[in-house]
């Protein structure tokens, strides 16, 4: 099954994440490394630098909610709930989910330094989303007697669609037609999509 998702623009990726354990939440760490978003909001997944997935969550058979719903949870403060799965790596020095969430870390794998091989375990979960205007940017994530946190306020995606220019539109069909066949790579080398700034 192929997963279509994009990653973080930068290098340096910065987010934030908190543990809860036992009810109690941790303080916001910042958090480096790679980051990768489902273009659909559904999920997150976080990355070594060597790829490897620690790390990730998705709603099962998200819908993305209407501009109606969109305003009634603003209005409320209501959080939108999911369940889905999460996938999560453990090993001897944290060996359960309880563990993870009481040190307030992730097992990061890394073979060249490891002493003991980790294992990606995958289980359901419950997802809650603040709301948002245009795009979430923080999801509580709850699974075997703890939750984890994500912000991903203010971070930009490659790929990320929101809207359409339409007057680029104009601009690109006259040329492909005017400057046949040359004005064909103005689709290229002028998008029709903009990114938002998260």
């Amino acid at each position: 099954m192929i997963l279509l998702f994009s990653s973080a623009s930068n290098a340096n990726a910065q987010w934030k994440e908190s543990f809860n354990y036992r009810g109690d939440w941790s303080s916001w760490q910042s958090a480096y490394g790679e980051i990768a978003h489902y273009v659909d909001d559904s999920g997150i997944i976080l990355k070594t630098p060597g790829g490897q997935t620690y790390f990730s969550f998705q709603i099962t058979n998200y819908i993305p909610p209407t501009k109606e719903q969109i305003k009634e949870h603003l209005k409320s403060g209501q959080w939108y709930e999911y369940i889905g799965t999460v996938e999560y790596s453990v090993n001897d020095a944290y060996p359960t989910a309880e563990a993870l969430a009481r040190a307030s870390r992730f097992v990061i794998p890394n073979p060249r330094i490891d002493q003991t091989p980790s294992v990606l375990r995958r289980t359901s979960c419950r997802i809650k989303i603040e709301p948002y205007k245009k795009l979430p940017s923080n999801y509580n994530v709850y699974f075997d007697n703890i939750g984890v946190a994500i912000s991903i306020q203010g971070m930009t995606f490659t790929g990320q669609k929101k809207h359409t220019n339409k007057g680029r539109v104009v601009a690109n069909i006259a040329q492909s037609i005017l400057l046949f066949p040359i004005g064909i790579g103005s689709w290229w080398w002028n998008p029709v999509r903009e990114y938002d700034k998260r």
